[in-house]
């Protein structure tokens, strides 16, 4: 079993998902016979259950705000409902943590939508529209949206897919902010791989200008991290991810002149179309008293064989006190920060992911599923927020499991064609593979 750094972070949830109905396992025949209309009986479901990704900007490829728009895209709905693919829930809470915001669509209103588009998807009259659903009050609110300011189309060196931008984010504070949630909406997410921000104190503007300044290029070039020293890594975002509060009403103040530094992971193999990201800013009056944390593992000491159809590996922390944190040398064994409330975890791959699992390892011998995605889908990435949170104290161990697929049949595709399998290591490229873990918390 091999041990690997964990890093702390200082916000909750690396990426998330946003909620959804829970599983209706009633008899499709107990269905009533009337006839379907989109305003009476279609346009509820799809709001509660498809517009949180469909709508305009946000993650959905196309917009199901409309009955013009559903109309189109019926048979993609359609064979999305029969599959299973949609809505995504990559994340089974079988034999692991209850999830707060499963994407389950009920049975009654999949066999619904089906019959509406077999019927020729007839409107109705829009007066006998059903009340929508009222949006949770755990929704983003956005109170403040900063852009990188230019529209940035990337010339990337090397292999030609990958680039790695850094851009200063600056909401111009000129007081003390207090944060409910942090978010990001790429601009043009079909060549954004990734972003991580990045927090920049006040006494770190300098070195950000410098960097800023020597690269003659919009942002600057970034590969490895934003650069400079203490730039602690503050939220993320990864396909398939929007934006939520932090959890149990946590909130994060900082002081006057902050900035943020936002790294763009670019990749360019299937769309070169420039690109204007945001950072998103969820502002209150007052802090909760409750700080939100994260911790991150990350398994970099991996091999994967050209060829291999399920290779594996684990990693493991464990947590420890305050006392023995302080006297943990830097070359020991890496270790979780002193316990607290775990509210939620997430995983992220690259295209060969199979599956991962995240398990907390109790002191007293016992084991807790904290994350199972069996059925890895790099599209829809996200953090799940659990039902009840999960107390940690010092002993616990937490283990991430990571497996890929790496045979013939599993390659990104390339100008039509499947790259030929090679062996993989750690790396940032998109046809690289990574290992990590992401778990929310607050103390």
């Amino acid at each position: 079993m091999r041990l690997s750094r964990l890093f702390p972070l200082v916000v909750c949830g690396l990426f998330v998902l946003a909620g959804c109905a829970e599983e209706d396992t009633s008899n499709d025949d107990n269905l009533e016979t009337t006839t379907l209309t989109y305003h009476a009986d279609i346009a509820p479901i799809i709001q509660a259950e498809c517009t949180s990704c469909h709508s305009p900007d946000n993650i959905g490829p196309f917009d199901l705000t409309s009955l013009a728009n559903v109309q189109q895209y019926s048979a993609a709905i359609e064979q999305s409902i029969r599959s299973g693919s949609m809505p995504p829930m990559p994340a089974k809470d079988t034999n692991c943590r209850e999830i707060d915001d499963e994407r389950i669509m009920a049975t009654t209103d999949k066999r619904k939508i089906i019959d509406w588009i077999d019927a020729g998807m007839p409107a109705g009259d829009p007066s006998t529209a059903t009340a929508l659903v009222e949006e949770s009050a755990d929704d983003f609110l956005v109170t403040q949206e900063v852009d990188m300011g230019v529209d940035y189309a990337g010339a990337p060196d090397g292999d030609g897919y990958d680039e790695f931008r850094c851009f200063v984010i600056d909401p111009g504070w000129t007081e003390w902010k207090h944060l409910k949630g942090l978010g990001m909406k790429p601009g043009t997410r079909s060549v954004v791989h990734h972003i991580t921000v990045y927090l920049q104190l006040p006494d770190l503007k300098d070195a950000v200008d410098e960097l800023d300044a020597a690269d003659s290029g919009p942002g600057y070039d970034c590969p490895s991290g934003p650069g400079f020293t203490n730039g602690m890594f503050i939220a993320g975002y990864a396909p398939g991810s929007s934006n939520r509060a932090f959890p149990n009403n946590a909130t994060l103040s900082l002081p006057p002149e902050t900035r943020f530094v936002m790294q763009l992971h670019y990749n360019f193999a299937y769309d070169t179309a420039p690109d204007n990201s945001s950072m998103l800013f969820w502002e209150v009056d007052e802090p909760s008293g409750i700080s939100p944390r994260g911790l991150t593992l990350v398994d970099q000491d991996f091999y994967i064989p050209a060829g291999a159809e399920s290779h594996t590996v684990q990693s493991t922390s464990y947590i420890v006190t305050e006392e023995e944190l302080a006297a943990v040398p830097d070359f020991a064994t890496p270790v979780f920060e002193t316990g607290g409330q775990i509210w939620g975890a997430s995983a992220h791959m690259h295209t060969r992911g199979k599956s991962v699992r995240i398990d907390l390892l109790r002191a007293d011998g016992t084991e807790e599923c904290l994350l199972d995605i069996p059925e890895w889908d790099f599209n829809w990435q996200g953090s799940y927020r659990f039902k009840e949170p999960v107390q940690t104290s010092a002993g616990d161990e937490v283990r991430i499991t990571c497996t890929w697929d790496n045979s013939a049949g599993n390659q990104p595709i390339i100008d039509g064609q499947p790259l030929e399998p090679r062996n993989i290591t750690w790396g940032d490229s998109t046809f690289d593979e990574m290992c990590l873990g992401g778990v929310s918390m607050t103390d």
